[in-house]
């Protein structure tokens, strides 16, 4: 089973059934504080996702757990009180080919367009998806 100092940041996080989807460039995983509750032990975010790294990696993600704080510097500039997690996997991981992410992430902008008009039309960023030559550069689309 492969752990969390395997997966390789930048990321692309897609919560159930693609409901949403987006990218994390940190160093390890981190969450904020306010999601962990101190009596039970339980981080409430990141449960039942999948996780696609820089290098084509597949995790599904069953939950978080708390490990430790991490430098009250990282926290600023994250700007809350953050902690570091360490994932809890429920299945082998797997590899997605670069063309296998391109067609799960346009579905995902395809079904959910207005939340990425921000980002551009739909149109454009199928060009952009098109134009990533590595599971990076197409990661970091969506930072």
């Amino acid at each position: 089973m492969e752990r969390i100092s395997d997966i390789k940041f930048p990321v692309l996080l897609f919560e159930k059934n693609d409901s949403k989807m987006f990218g994390l460039n940190y160093k390890y995983l981190m969450g904020d504080i306010r999601f962990f509750n101190k009596k039970t032990g339980d981080y409430s975010a990141f449960k039942n996702v999948e996780i696609i790294d820089s290098s084509g990696k597949l995790y599904f993600i069953k939950e978080v757990k708390k490990i430790s704080g991490i430098k009250l510097w990282n926290s600023l500039k994250m700007m809350g009180l953050m902690i570091r997690l360490e994932p809890v996997m429920h299945k082998k991981t797997e590899f997605v080919s670069l063309e296998e992410a391109k067609i799960r992430i346009m579905q995902h902008v395809e079904k959910h367009s207005k939340i990425w008009l921000n980002l551009d039309t739909t149109n454009g960023i199928q060009k952009m998806i098109d134009n990533a030559k590595t599971h990076k550069e197409l990661i970091l689309i969506f930072k």
